[in-house]
């Protein structure tokens, strides 16, 4: 049986070189500590007494591992080639970032209420302020993926998804002025202004139906009916725009991993019949003057070679040697 050994690795991950990289591409992992504070949040919202001894500790332990945490990713950001230009510059530019501004606006809650807690003066407008270490549950966004893909849905259909808005709000206020016209004179009171209007319109299209502003007049009425069937078809639309968005996405994550898997597979039946990877492909030669005499590529400089062979054009390329190279598969 034949010995396969890798000619390139198709997927580059190298390891971390300094203290400074690994923090940098490793997830602290605090989502247990973002949930427990966003209960302790809630269950302290409730009160605007000092917050007991048990609430304090964990807003201590969680106020030090937040401080930390962020700045060892300010110490870090700079091995993230988007900011590393120059190193105060691209630490400005990793504080600018929206992430890094929630993460900034989460942080002074915990920080003031620690200093206000082992304080002999208690503040009780804290307690309106602890309301934004909420804010922390935004953090998971950086440590999952498919939270991430759902902020590229909502990139790449930001047009449409502005159009349904303005349109929503159109039909809003047309709808509040008609109502308004329409029943003003029978319900003087109740529809006493076109701002009433729309937020009877808002209810109506939303099906809340809080029963505060309702058309007595037969017009009015066959109006409302024509708005809440109009909601029902307004609200589909951006589910079907983002669900849309959600499967290109998918299809692109999916893609890419079969053009890898596709590739890895092809160096791995070039291995086997002893055929050259780059020749199979007719890719770029590395050099005009190479000999077998010349000592073989470095490991750095045969990746560096693979991610420029790797484009969309050679995966196509990719897909006409992989057939062929199954029937040799077979047949040896």
């Amino acid at each position: 049986m034949l010995e396969v050994t890798p000619l390139l690795p198709v997927q580059v991950s190298p390891r971390p070189a300094t203290l400074r990289a690994l923090i940098w591409h490793v997830d602290p992992g605090l989502l247990y500590l973002i949930v427990i504070n966003v209960l302790v949040t809630v269950y302290g919202s409730a009160s605007s007494s000092p917050p007991d001894a048990g609430i304090r500790m964990v807003v201590a332990f969680s106020t030090a591992v937040f401080l930390f945490e962020y700045l060892l990713r300010l110490w870090s950001c700079v091995e993230d080639r988007r900011f590393a230009s120059n190193a105060v510059l691209g630490r400005l530019a990793w504080m600018r970032r929206p992430m890094s501004l929630i993460d900034l606006v989460a942080l002074v809650p915990y920080v003031v209420e620690a200093i206000a807690c082992y304080s002999a003066v208690y503040d009780y407008h804290i307690t309106g302020l602890r309301l934004l270490r909420v804010l922390a549950f935004l953090r998971i966004e950086r440590s999952y993926d498919a939270v991430k893909r759902l902020r590229i849905i909502f990139r790449k259909k930001r047009h449409e998804l502005f159009v349904i808005t303005y349109l929503t709000g159109a039909v809003i206020l047309l709808s509040g002025i008609t109502i308004f016209f329409l029943e003003q004179e029978a319900q003087p009171k109740v529809f006493s202004s076109i701002g009433v209007g729309a937020w009877w319109a808002v209810e109506t299209i939303t099906s809340l139906g809080y029963g505060d502003a309702v058309p007595r007049t037969v017009a009015g009425r066959i109006f409302a009916s024509v708005v809440a069937l109009w909601g029902i078809d307004l609200f589909a639309i951006p589910g079907a725009i983002l669900g849309s968005g959600f499967v290109e996405v998918m299809l692109k994550h999916q893609t890419a991993k079969e053009r890898r898997a596709n590739a890895e597979w092809l160096q791995h039946a070039c291995t086997r019949l002893h055929v050259p990877f780059f020749a199979e492909l007719d890719l770029p030669s590395r050099s005009e003057s190479s000999t077998t005499s010349s000592p073989p590529p470095s490991p750095s400089s045969t990746s560096e070679y693979a991610r420029t062979c790797f484009s969309s054009a050679h995966f196509e390329r990719v897909a006409e040697t992989q057939e062929r190279l199954v029937l040799q598969l077979h047949t040896k």
